[in-house]
């Protein structure tokens, strides 16, 4: 699966509206205060085939390209919702839009039973590495590293999202469902 991402400098932080097409055919809409950590996160939830979206969710085992790219950059202070209501309503009914609601500010689809319960059984795998990079350990989940390691206060989230790159003197990442290891996003440093 090849992803399509647009470039952005190191420092970057773009607000505005984007588009997620698969395999130049069906495509979502969403916004973000944060394009790139948005694409970022979607690009990682579709490796782990947890999109959080059923219509994507049965997309995936067959789309060869999912290309991203941004609609329209919003200034900061301006909610990019407003803008994403606008593309939203002007595609729904479209068969190819996989959006599954029509109004941007509110889901008026709940999740049923059954994608809850899919939603906790997703557990992501998480691979400890030393500070010299090499592998140490792949841990079935976040929890099972920290029942193994009691005495460390680690922020294995902070890690996997990139906002963090080490803790307790370990490097943690995501494990993709085909045992690749997810590199997580460079968040810069506040």
């Amino acid at each position: 699966m090849e992803f399509i991402i647009p470039k952005f400098n190191r420092n970057e932080v773009s607000s505005g509206v984007y588009k997620i097409t698969f395999d130049n055919r069906h495509f979502y809409i969403g916004s973000s205060k944060n394009l790139r950590r948005r694409f970022n996160k979607w690009k990682d939830n579709i490796k782990l085939g947890n999109p959080h979206n059923e219509l994507i969710l049965e997309l995936i085992p067959h789309c060869t390209v999912i290309k991203f790219e941004i609609l329209e950059i919003v200034p900061f202070g301006i909610d990019a919702r407003i803008q994403e209501d606008t593309y939203i309503k002007s595609n729904f009914g479209n068969l190819l839009f996989l959006n599954r609601s029509n109004d941007a500010f509110v889901s008026k689809f709940k999740r049923t039973a059954e994608q809850k319960e899919r939603a906790k059984k997703v557990v992501q795998k998480v691979a400890q590495f030393n500070l010299l990079g090499e592998l140490i350990e792949i841990h079935p989940s976040i929890k099972s590293v920290k029942r193994k390691m009691p005495e460390k206060k680690l922020a294995i989230s902070m890690c996997l999202a990139g906002t963090r790159k080490t803790t307790g003197g370990f490097v943690f990442k995501r494990v993709a469902k085909d045992g690749s290891i997810i590199e997580p996003p460079n968040i810069p440093a506040k």
